[in-house]
């Protein structure tokens, strides 16, 4: 499986109600959090394709928010393997703050390979 280095932790305060850009590295696979945290790791390029994020409460939930290359995942850095999803502030509204489970998987035509997932802490959105 590859690997990916989610650039979102509880630490970065994300908050429902909020536009936010979630950041990943896919990397090839074998590789270990160790080489990732000391930045030896050798990124996956993706070049070409075809992705699905998901978000829902838990794994075995029903999908709340989706996204794809179609529309609010970017490829920012193909060849260095990082894309960015972007969430909207209306694609939170109203979700429960707490642990949220969300993947990413490749979509190319006839595949579906899950390259990662992972939790974080959905916070109570911010009071303007």
């Amino acid at each position: 499986m590859t690997v990916i280095g989610w650039k979102i932790k509880e630490s970065d305060g994300f908050h429902a109600s909020e536009d936010r850009i979630i950041e990943a590295i896919i990397y090839i696979p074998g590789t270990t959090q160790a080489q990732i945290d000391a930045a030896t790791a050798i990124p996956e390029d993706i070049t070409d394709w075809s992705l699905t994020w998901q978000f829902r409460k838990s794994r075995s939930s029903p999908v709340v928010l989706s996204k794809t290359t179609d529309d609010d995942i970017t490829l920012a850095d193909p060849t260095g393997g990082t894309l960015e999803i972007a969430v909207f502030r209306g694609d939170t509204e109203g979700l429960v703050p707490g642990i949220w489970w969300h993947m990413l998987a490749r979509t190319d035509p006839g595949m579906y390979l899950e390259h990662g997932s992972d939790t974080f802490v959905l916070l109570h959105p911010v009071i303007e």
